[in-house]
């Protein structure tokens, strides 16, 4: 009897050990101290403080990567070859490490080159922004188990979210993810379900010779796949749109100055005081900290201290440096974000400029290329025309109309195909 009562104390008492071993864990964790595994590139662990410190060489190799997926939207393969051409040593050579392959007795050296699929990794890791999430590898565990930790960021989260939505534009305009040519091909979004319209293609006529190219509702074609409800958006044919997008975006390009004009008119324009601004928010905080010190060194020496009054300013002087650091955030994104715009303006002039010289024999890469930079988004609703239920498309750019295309009254067309009873009413 004694010996089950000591069995089921050391049975409680174990709980107890690891329920506070787990606590200590997740402390470390939110304190900003690493909880092993291995080191995300471009960070070093320091063996004394157990936190992640920024590696100087690694990190000037992370933000080269975000600057070519940001800045110049090029796809992780095309990073993982500039970084071989460089020869630049990845984390496995640095460190001599090697891999376990399935089917292999003794683990062996990799190759040393940067693969797509690692560049990817690297991109969408939440690390290099300062943040990242313990237990996120575990599938025992929730997502509400995750404990956010902290470390120092290498880049902005500007720019890691612009990096974000490089990776997901190239991943639906990938020539691999379509049999045939869509021009329009993740650029349209369905007012119904939210879903995107992909391109589809139907064999008819006689014997089914001929391919006829359509825009589809994703909801609508794949909605058993996706455990959602059947939507209701009707399909169209793609070259019926296609045909009237391309002759606006030739607009576009024949006329670039106009164009580049209403961007100039839309970015917003650096705003030269910031320096001054940055300038005198840095010595509120410095003045804040100074006041601080002094404050502490004033209670060291005096045996009389109010402290419930010292703590009531130093509460009051926690609070102005949040709003001062916060408001010198926002003044820092404000400038890197200007200083983008200048750049895309530039970018966007002369490719205009080049590609209004050829606009005519533009390959479809060109149009593609043209397209995306002038289409900001295709919304499809429903209207009934002629007691029918036809798609109305509403197509928004990124800059107005030039001067040479129709005035408004003129800028609702129908376009009817007569292999068909449906039409399509395209809204610019």
């Amino acid at each position: 009897f004694i010996f089950q009562i000591e069995g089921a104390v050391a049975s409680k008492e174990r709980q107890e050990i690891l329920k506070r071993t787990q606590d200590g864990l997740h402390r470390a964790i939110k304190a900003g101290k690493y909880s092993g595994g291995i080191i995300p590139y471009g960070y070093k662990l320091n063996p004394i403080t157990k936190l992640l410190e920024i590696d100087a060489t690694e990190s000037d190799v992370v933000k080269m990567m975000y600057q070519w997926s940001a800045e110049e939207q090029v796809s992780c393969i095309t990073i993982a070859d500039r970084l071989n051409a460089m020869k630049i040593p990845t984390r496995y050579t640095i460190d001599g490490r090697s891999v376990q392959r399935r089917g292999k007795r003794d683990a062996e050296k990799t190759t040393g080159l940067w693969r797509a699929g690692r560049v990817l990794n690297m991109l969408k890791n939440t690390a290099y922004m300062g943040k990242w999430q313990w237990g996120k590898r575990s599938k025992k565990r929730k997502v509400e188990d995750w404990i956010d930790g902290r470390c120092p960021a290498i880049i902005s989260e500007e720019t890691f979210q612009k990096a974000l939505e490089v990776m997901h534009s190239n991943q639906l305009m990938a020539p691999r993810n379509s049999r045939n040519e869509y021009l329009l091909r993740g650029l349209m979004r369905c007012s119904i379900c939210g879903r995107t319209y992909t391109g589809v293609y139907y064999r008819v006529g006689l014997g089914r010779s001929t391919e006829r190219k359509y825009y589809r509702c994703n909801g609508a074609a794949s909605w058993k796949k996706l455990g959602i409800i059947n939507c209701k958006s009707k399909s169209f044919c793609a070259d019926d749109i296609e045909e009237l997008v391309w002759e606006d975006i030739k607009q576009f390009c024949k006329n670039p100055q106009v164009a580049f004009q209403q961007l100039l008119l839309q970015s917003k324009p650096n705003d030269e005081s910031n320096n001054d601004k940055l300038a005198e928010i840095d010595q509120q905080i410095n003045s804040i900290k100074n006041q601080e010190k002094n404050l502490i060194r004033i209670a060291s020496m005096s045996a009389e201290v109010d402290t419930a009054a010292l703590d009531a300013v130093f509460s009051e002087n926690k609070k102005s440096l949040a709003t001062l650091q916060a408001y010198k955030k926002k003044l820092v994104s404000e400038e890197t974000q200007a200083k983008s715009n200048e750049k895309d303006l530039i970018r966007a002039a002369e490719w205009l400029s080049a590609l209004s010289n050829k606009i005519d024999q533009a390959t479809f890469e060109e149009k593609r290329r043209a397209v995306t930079a002038l289409v900001k988004n295709i919304v499809v609703s429903h209207d009934i025309a002629d007691e029918m239920r036809v798609p109305v498309l509403n197509i928004t750019y990124r800059f107005g109309d030039p001067s040479e295309l129709p005035p408004p009254s003129d800028l609702r067309h129908t376009l009817f195909r007569t292999s068909a009873l449906a039409g399509i009413m395209a809204t610019r």
